[in-house]
């Protein structure tokens, strides 16, 4: 079971097929998901259906989350906790704010109460971050939250990222 977070601004609520149109606010912008935006909303909702598909098979807990201003009620962002896509069995965190709310904290809040959930209460002893080695504010993100780089790096999706992991 995936459950409902909270933290100071915001309320993580599990991503369902019902949120297409409001990821697709996000996903479907190119300047925010630059590798390989979401082009129409039908292709947001087969993304949500592929999600919950793959779901099935990821640790209880984990998973994808609307990230939902909890004064406003507006969806900001979303922010995952889910395998990472290669065999190493690790569990990643991630986040993507629509554009109109960079910059005002919600990856940072996001980000580390999702690094809080997975260590504490799942019980995780290490969880990672690739992040790709242009991706300035992500990388600024992910050392606020306490991770640190790896010294090796990797190719995901066509671009050279950076490991970044947080250990319990």
């Amino acid at each position: 079971m995936q459950p409902v977070l909270h933290s100071e601004r915001l309320h993580l609520k599990p991503l369902r097929r019902g949120d297409a149109a409001a990821l697709h606010r996000i996903w479907g912008d190119p300047e925010v998901i630059w590798w390989g935006h979401l082009e129409n909303l039908e292709r947001t909702a087969a993304f949500i259906a592929e999600l919950e598909q793959r779901r099935t098979s990821w640790p209880v807990g984990t998973g994808w989350w609307l990230l939902i201003h909890r004064d406003e009620g507006t969806v900001v962002g979303d922010a995952i906790l889910q395998p990472v896509p290669r065999p190493t069995g690790e569990i990643e965190v991630g986040w993507h704010l629509a554009r109109e709310h960079w910059g005002g904290g919600y990856a940072t809040e996001a980000g580390g109460r999702l690094v809080r959930h997975g260590l504490e209460t799942l019980g995780l002893g290490v969880i990672i971050a690739d992040i790709a080695v242009q991706n300035e504010r992500s990388i600024a993100v992910a050392g606020r939250i306490g991770m640190t780089r790896r010294p090796t790096a990797i190719v995901r999706l066509g671009f050279v990222h950076g490991v970044w992991e947080i250990k319990r």
